[in-house]
């Protein structure tokens, strides 16, 4: 097992509402190893209940029926209750049209049949050093749920997307429309709340491509602010600040 994927998981807790007995198998032969303790073979009542009862959990592992739209209810409720932060991953037979609505919403990663655990752990300890490592980070990221972004790079179509993240330096971009080329200059405007009434528009610099499925991610690509208006700085700052403007 990867060094890193034991270092990432030492001591966690996870959740799983996993029905497949042959996961349950592949979950348990593994955790053991790294001391990480796995509240197993849960309903979705037990595992909101133990959620909601403040009791630590770092990530909730989550396996949908087909659609994948069919478990946005139970991240809805996830999401609804009060202090909770553990990110929510889905396992699912197979992708389908509505893997990218599953993203936008919050989930953090989507893992596909058959189950390749240590790419599964993998992902779930890069996105827990994300929470913890903000220290060692020049700008903190704010995961965002629910914002989205129209962009025009400078060749090509505008197109749509989401924000996964943001910090004062930049964001992450997904889209499932053509990605623009490293080092492209985009002009965007943010959409954020609820009613979408908040808009932060400005321009960006191309870092950096993801041009598929990655660790469960969707594609899309990292971008730095381009001298960003007073109006947008305050707004962005917002946002990682408070997750909320």
């Amino acid at each position: 097992m990867d060094k890193i994927i034991l270092y990432g998981l030492f001591g966690r807790t996870i959740v799983a509402v996993v029905r497949n007995p042959s996961t349950f198998d592949e979950l348990k032969a593994v955790l053991p190893e790294i001391q990480c303790a796995l509240q197993m073979n849960l309903s979705e009542a037990e595992a909101l209940a133990y959620l909601a009862s403040g009791k630590k959990v770092d990530a909730i592992l989550y396996e949908v029926d087909s659609p994948i739209s069919s478990g946005l209810d139970f991240l809805s409720r996830v999401l609804a209750i009060d202090g909770s932060s553990a990110p929510v991953f889905f396992v699912s037979d197979k992708l389908d049209q509505q893997y990218y609505e599953a993203f936008f919403q919050g989930v953090e990663a989507i893992f596909f049949k058959p189950l390749e655990v240590e790419k599964v752990l993998k992902s779930i300890a890069f996105s827990l050093s994300m929470l913890t490592d903000q220290s060692m980070r020049q700008h903190p990221r704010r995961r965002l749920k629910r914002a989205r972004i129209q962009y025009s790079p400078s060749e090509g179509l505008p197109a749509n997307g989401y924000v996964a993240d943001i910090s004062a330096g930049g964001m992450f971009i997904s889209s499932m429309s053509e990605l623009p080329k490293e080092g492209d200059i985009i002009k965007y405007k943010l959409m954020y709340r609820a009613d979408e009434s908040i808009e932060i528009n400005g321009s960006a610099i191309v870092k950096w491509i993801r041009p598929g499925l990655e660790l469960g991610r969707p594609p899309g690509f990292g971008v730095q602010f381009d001298n960003p208006s007073e109006r947008a700085k305050e707004l962005i700052l917002r946002l990682v600040a408070e997750g909320n403007i």
